[in-house]
């Protein structure tokens, strides 16, 4: 034990000194870490910062950047994740809403008058639905229901069979027709008459051959009436209507007889109008052809597809819907159109009645007015009884 000679004390040798903290050192990795974690990417950030995080205890420094780049990462990469299920759950949705537009538009029907930019405002029901949607949609688009009967291609060497509902009360002369080389044929029930005689085999059937002098490019099956009476048309290779007597009264069945007026027809459907169902013919120019049924002359409305002209020989008429009026009293309502004639407006409205005891004007796919002719004006509705 050694004693200090100026003050007695006694004094400890064993005393080490206090060691010296390590120099510091800079730590890239932590440093690389922060900046690309913050500025570049989350997960080569998160990887730089752990490395640096690492280094930290070696280097003595950049621990609290190495954890910051440490969340800045983390938080960042699951910002990106949150951004790209968003942004597929968007796409998605953008391609769905696409999808179920085109359906719709595809299966629309009760079409309004167009806009300025060609879009009407239709009705369409999901398959299996009974809820009924609006939907906005060109005024042309090609609908499921735009042709409710059959027709053949234009290449007729393969038989088009075109079938008549024979569950009817009516006693037609032949039940089907053929269509087979630009011929018709027809295959003949028992009620026809015995002068009647088949003469070829189609499809293993005796058929007889009703329609040879004319190129025939289509047939239809359409319905007119409240009793469901089917009516045929042969459409030749020059657009014109031929109607197939199938059950004349006069005993002059299965004979043909021209459609005065039909010109370039491009296909005959028919629809529900007020009170009974009707065909229209239309053109390759998507308007309807005006036509004769006893001493009336009829211009038409297609709802259900949104076709406002007819033609008229040389003349185009287009009735544009513009309000409805219910007459309580009565029980009808008056639906008012407005006219134009290649292309000017006429000043008065056309009235279009329906009693809504039995059909309302939302029910009607077709609108049919009469009209007639004064000199170079025409007349519609009432303005012609």
């Amino acid at each position: 034990m050694n004693f200090d000679p100026n003050t007695g004390q006694p004094i400890n040798n064993n005393v080490q000194p206090t060691p010296q903290a390590a120099p510091s050192k800079t730590n890239g990795m932590a440093i690389a870490g922060f900046i690309v974690s913050l500025l570049v990417s989350g997960l080569i950030g998160l990887i730089l910062s752990i490395i640096g995080l690492n280094k930290a205890k070696e280097c003595n420094s950049g621990k609290g950047l190495a954890i910051a780049g440490i969340i800045i990462g983390i938080v960042k990469m699951i910002l990106t994740i949150l951004v790209v299920v968003l942004w597929s759950s968007l796409f998605v949705g953008l391609f769905g809403v696409l999808g179920n537009y085109a359906e719709a538009c595809s299966n629309a029907y009760a079409c309004g008058p167009a806009d300025s930019s060609g879009m009407a405002s239709c009705k369409y029901k999901k398959e299996g639905s009974s809820v009924e949607y609006t939907v906005s949609c060109p005024v042309n688009t090609p609908t499921t229901k735009a042709v409710t009967t059959k027709k053949a291609d234009t290449d007729t060497s393969v038989a088009q069979e075109f079938k008549l509902d024979t569950d009817s009360e009516f006693d037609y002369y032949a039940d089907k027709f053929y269509l087979k080389n630009n011929k018709v044929y027809a295959h003949l029930t028992t009620n026809a008459p015995s002068s009647y005689k088949n003469d070829e085999k189609i499809n293993g059937e005796d058929v007889k051959l009703i329609i040879d002098t004319k190129v025939v490019k289509k047939v239809f099956v359409v319905e007119s009436g409240q009793a469901g009476y089917q009516t045929t048309f042969a459409v030749d290779n020059k657009g014109v209507a031929w109607e197939i007597l199938n059950n004349d009264a006069k005993g002059q069945e299965l004979y043909i007889r021209e459609m005065v007026g039909s010109t370039n027809v491009d296909k005959i459907y028919s629809l529900a109008g007020n009170g009974a169902w009707d065909y229209i013919f239309v053109n390759t120019s998507n308007q309807i052809l005006a036509r004769k049924i006893g001493k009336y002359n009829y211009v038409y409305i297609d709802k259900e597809n949104g076709i406002y002209e007819n033609k008229i020989g040389n003349d185009v008429i287009k009735l544009n819907y513009v309000k409805s009026e219910t007459d309580s009293a009565k029980e009808v309502k008056h639906n008012y159109f407005e006219v134009t004639v290649n292309g000017t407006k006429q000043t008065d409205l056309v009235d279009y009645v329906t009693n809504e005891d039995y059909m309302s004007y939302d029910d009607v796919d077709l609108v049919e007015l009469p009209y007639c002719v004064s000199g170079s004006t025409y007349k519609f509705g009432s303005a012609c009884n």
